[in-house]
């Protein structure tokens, strides 16, 4: 399976196949269900990988659009397993009513998801995510590709090429996004959901 930034920008060379996705044009969105989930949120943390380009460009899309919502951005690196605590504890000093949590290495989408959304759940902040996992550790709300959907359409593209297709004859397929949300955390956390964020779920 492969993957471009979006496929309006493809880079595609003529051995390429698979799927589409940029997790980064998502964070406009993620700006909008805080303010959906948090009304009146002024404080929103990010946890990324300053060192993997993609996740700290994530970041960076997201600083402009931060005040423009009258939301302060609060940046939380992680870019070792080992800064995972210490992240934790900053975060716990400055208080953000929103984490967003990036799914990149070094944070683990299972055990750190669940680390993660217990500390999330236990200081009274909305954990958002792009891995649907991520939510069934804890965190509130993901939005994102459905990665279960996309590894099993890899066989497909496995068994086409091995039976002589050209990679660049099949297509560049723009995956599809999922809308999930754990009621259990949203208790926990006293947050109100809409009815129409309950009628997107498809999980």
């Amino acid at each position: 399976m492969w993957f471009y930034p979006h496929p309006r920008f493809p880079r595609r060379s003529a051995s390429d196949a698979g799927w589409a996705s940029d997790l980064n044009l998502l964070a406009g969105k993620f700006i909008e269900f805080s303010r959906e989930l948090v009304p009146g949120v002024r404080r929103v943390a990010v946890m990324f990988n300053p060192e993997n380009q993609g996740s700290a460009r994530g970041y960076h899309m997201s600083e402009p659009l931060a005040p423009t919502s009258g939301i302060e951005l609060i940046p939380a690196p992680v870019a070792t397993s080992e800064q995972l605590e210490p992240a934790l504890a900053a975060l716990a000093r400055e208080r953000p009513q929103v984490l967003f949590v990036h799914p990149t290495p070094p944070i683990s989408l299972y055990s750190d998801s669940a680390r993660i959304a217990k500390f999330a759940i236990g200081h009274g902040i909305a954990a958002l995510a792009n891995a649907g996992n991520q939510v069934r550790e804890g965190c509130l709300l993901s939005y994102g590709p459905d990665y279960e959907e996309m590894a099993g359409r890899t066989a497909y593209y496995v068994d086409r090429i091995l039976r002589g297709a050209a990679p660049s004859d099949l297509p560049v397929e723009l995956a599809a996004f999922r809308l999930i949300i754990n009621l259990a955390t949203a208790r926990a956390l006293g947050v109100t959901i809409s009815a129409s964020m309950l009628a997107a779920p498809t999980r």
